[in-house]
């Protein structure tokens, strides 16, 4: 265990981090909080990210890391980019690729050197990092930096990222419909949730409607297809994710799927209702990583295999209601017939 002069000698400590990371936006919006995290427990830290996706350029874009190493294989010349970053503490998240725990182990030089639980741990490691298996991803992500001695607040970190953002809310209190994501197979529809948004406003009726989409969604129709249900929607096509962050953080009630954006407003603590698709049956293991079963978050999927549209608008409604009534309410999953 380190000591109050340890801790204060690794304030300014060299980390060198490298990443269990894939090619979603979800996977690096749900590491934000272990780079946040960081930040306060090394407070003049230097950061290093390994990486072999260049969506992880967000952390330093957004300033939650200070530089953004991008590899295609663990060998010898990532070896020797980390030693030459000469850090104090390397962090490796792979679990399976041996040549990447080897690179951020003892090889790297650090004096601390922490790594998930895996092939060759016990030898390449000072500390081992617990791997959770069926856990909210952003707290299996949050294990390398409590292994560290720190702790981080999910809705700290999105408001650390909403800092620099520039959109203002309205006055009055407002809801956000999430229609989007990467598979077609987890979207619900734009005119449902339009449409579950219409029945609430008939009995909420100054609750305003914003509706965020991406520009492949806006190719397909989608700010039209919101607009066919809730006229009075406005729809926000790739805000910045600052803007985003400040989107999620003032907003009633968010209606999404399973997405990357649903993922920021989950860790903003926003009230929430998420629609799973169980189209292959495999539905609990998406919900172990992805869905945060906290106070004012619902999950609503269909209690056998069948198509995202199976989940009826009644169920969404219903949910949403309780969530209006008490932002408290929920925390837990909600099954319907398939």
């Amino acid at each position: 265990m380190q000591t109050d002069n340890d801790k204060q000698d690794l304030a300014a400590a060299r980390i060198a981090l490298c990443i269990a990371d894939f090619s979603s936006l979800g996977d690096h919006l749900a590491l934000l909080p272990l780079y946040h995290g960081l930040r306060e427990r090394f407070p003049d830290a230097r950061l290093l990210l390994a990486s072999r996706y260049p969506l992880a350029e967000l952390a330093r874009t957004h300033g939650f890391v200070d530089e953004v190493l991008l590899y295609r294989r663990a060998n010898r010349a990532l070896l020797t980019a980390v030693r030459g970053f000469r850090p104090d503490i390397t962090i490796c998240l792979r679990r399976s690729s041996f040549g990447a725990r080897f690179c951020f182990g003892h090889a790297s030089g650090a004096g601390l050197t922490a790594g998930v639980e895996g092939p060759g741990g016990r030898w390449l490691f000072s500390r081992r990092i617990p791997y959770l298996e069926s856990i909210y991803r952003p707290y299996r992500n949050l294990a390398a930096l409590e292994a560290l001695g720190g702790h981080s607040s999910l809705p700290g970190t999105v408001r650390a990222l909403a800092v620099s953002g520039a959109w203002t809310g309205p006055p009055s209190a407002y809801g956000v419909l999430v229609p989007g994501g990467m598979l077609e197979e987890k979207q619900w529809g734009p005119e449902r949730y339009a449409r579950v948004a219409a029945q609430l406003s008939a009995q909420h009726p100054l609750l305003r409607w914003y509706a965020v989409i991406g520009p492949r969604e806006a190719e397909r129709g989608y700010a039209a297809a919101v607009r066919s249900e809730l006229p009075s929607a406005e729809v926000l096509v790739e805000p910045a994710l600052p803007d985003l962050a400040r989107l999620f953080l003032g907003a009633r009630l968010v209606l999404a799927n399973d997405c990357g954006p649903g993922n920021l407003a989950q860790m903003a603590g926003a009230p929430i209702v998420l629609v799973f698709g169980n189209w292959d049956g495999g539905v609990e293991q998406r919900i172990g990583w992805w869905f945060d079963r906290r106070p004012g978050a619902i999950c609503l999927t269909t209690a056998g295999a069948a198509p995202i549209s199976a989940v009826p608008e009644t169920a969404a409604q219903d949910a949403a209601r309780a969530l209006l009534d008490d932002p408290t309410a929920g925390a837990g999953v909600r099954y319907v017939a398939g």
